[in-house]
């Protein structure tokens, strides 16, 4: 479990999936200048690492189960997420202040993140933002696309806090004129079901559907 450090909640969010999980969880401070490239910076770089070991010693006190190390990259925050990424289960990533459709979506590390990692990512929202925990993990579904990861990863989220889990499968019709009776109601239905017979993952055995 590997997060950037940034912002407590991200902190937070970092800390209990790891906790959940039962991962270790690692606190990643991106520093994009090598020494001789900034005046100044060998005391900047001591402030950050200073601020990055206060932040270890925090999460390592809060979090008794959980083993948290603490490491300092050189480059961009984005190299930085997408390196760690090959290696963690999962990133945490939160949206440095922006709205959540610019920050998560259209900043520049998010957007260069979520194309190119390959691991999960969890979108740390602003505070405020922030639904109660005792909520569902919801599922968006796309039967045009293997998705077995997917459907994996929701499973097992929602068993670990526990808490239901919701299937969202949005269908439109084709383009054109009227449909054909291939696409009826009832050959649509049963196409979904052939689609979504798959058991659910055996390493998942508490998930709960919902239907929608």
């Amino acid at each position: 479990m590997r997060r950037i450090t940034r912002k407590h909640r991200r902190r937070a969010v970092g800390g209990r999936e790891a906790e959940l999980r039962g991962l270790r969880l690692e606190l990643l401070l991106a520093w994009p200048w090598t020494t001789e490239e900034m005046l100044g910076q060998p005391d900047a770089v001591a402030e950050s690492r200073s601020r990055l070991g206060r932040q270890e010693a925090e999460l390592r006190a809060r979090l008794s189960t959980v083993d948290v190390t603490a490491v300092q990259w050189t480059g961009s925050a984005g190299q930085a997420l997408v390196g760690a990424g090959e290696h963690a289960a999962m990133l945490a990533l939160g949206s440095r202040g922006l709205s959540t459709l610019r920050g998560f979506l259209v900043g520049p590390v998010g957007l260069h993140v979520l194309e190119r990692a390959v691991c999960p990512i969890v979108l740390a929202r602003p505070t405020r933002d922030t639904p109660r925990s005792t909520g569902e993990v919801v599922l968006r579904l796309d039967l045009d696309h293997h998705c077995g990861e997917v459907i994996a990863f929701a499973f097992e989220s929602a068993a670990r806090r526990p808490v239901p889990l919701r299937v969202v499968h949005a269908w439109r019709p084709p383009d054109g004129g009227d449909l054909t009776p291939a696409w009826s109601r009832s050959s649509r239905r049963s196409w979904r079901r052939t689609r979504c017979s798959a058991p659910p993952p055996r390493s998942s055995p508490g998930g709960r559907g919902t239907p929608p």
